[in-house]
């Protein structure tokens, strides 16, 4: 995959596909951190991720939860919403190290670039940061970067 990545979808359809061909290119542990205001599409993102593991359940923002975890074969998807999370204890104190040490995870942070330095001090093989802006009602472009 090249460093970085632009695509524009036209439809919450698009960003579903987007997200599942994006989701072939994932290894066990894996993180990614997702970016983009309220509305833009970050859960939908993580719908098509899901079904590119086979993961058929209702994908829902974890904002009220801080993380949703779903299971498909061999792999345990976690989806983090970090918007209410304001300092590293409160990420030790839920339990983060677990969730980056056991195999078969990949790890989806919403609002994940304040924890940054940590996640790329840790021992992972790869983090996205994918970035997602609302251009018109129906359009987004999606940004994709791999930084580790």
């Amino acid at each position: 995959m090249e460093r970085k990545i632009s695509y524009f979808s036209k439809s919450e359809i698009e960003t579903i596909n987007f997200a599942f061909s994006f989701s072939k290119k994932l290894k066990d542990n894996d993180i990614l951190i997702l970016e983009g205001n309220l509305g833009s599409g970050k859960t939908i993102f993580v719908k098509g991720l899901a079904k590119g593991f086979s993961i058929y359940d209702d994908i829902i923002s974890p904002t009220f939860l801080i993380v949703n975890s779903y299971y498909g074969k061999n792999i345990k998807l976690n989806h983090f919403d970090l918007y209410k999370i304001e300092d590293f204890d409160e990420l030790y104190y839920i339990g983060i190290e677990e969730y980056l040490e056991n195999k078969g995870n990949i790890n989806i942070f919403e609002w994940g670039m304040k924890f940054i330095d940590y996640f790329i001090s840790y021992n992972v093989p790869n983090i996205f940061i994918i970035k997602i802006k609302i251009v018109s009602e129906d359009e987004r472009e999606i940004e994709v970067e791999k930084i580790k």
